[in-house]
């Protein structure tokens, strides 16, 4: 897991992900691990699940369309549970590319 970080800041790098000291600046490239398995973790490098999945609905909705049933590993909540506890967020669903995205992954693409 702090592999497949450390990848996903090398292929940001190799893109030319600019970072500030502003974490909450724009970007234009930003991967995140958000779960890998029901792997729990907290390290400096690396904390999983990722905690914007349950203070962010950008994050949390998303990850909801692509996985319905997911329970997250630390804590045993549902994910429909915790989308729907959080404050609304103005997100239309895209539903066409939640389909193509599970056919890749269902199809190991």
């Amino acid at each position: 897991t702090l592999e497949t970080n450390a990848l996903l800041q090398r292929i940001e790098h190799a893109l030319a992900r600019v970072r500030t000291d502003d974490r909450y600046a724009p970007r234009t490239l930003d991967h995140d691990l958000l779960l890998h398995g029901d792997r729990v973790l907290s390290s400096d490098a690396l904390t999983l699940p990722h905690p914007d999945i349950r203070t962010r609905a950008f994050v949390a909705i998303p990850l909801l369309e692509l996985a319905p049933d997911l329970v997250l590993p630390d804590s045993g909540m549902a994910l429909r549970s915790l989308v729907d506890s959080l404050p609304p967020y103005p997100m239309d669903p895209l539903r066409d590319l939640t389909r193509r995205l599970r056919a890749e992954v269902a199809h190991g693409s």
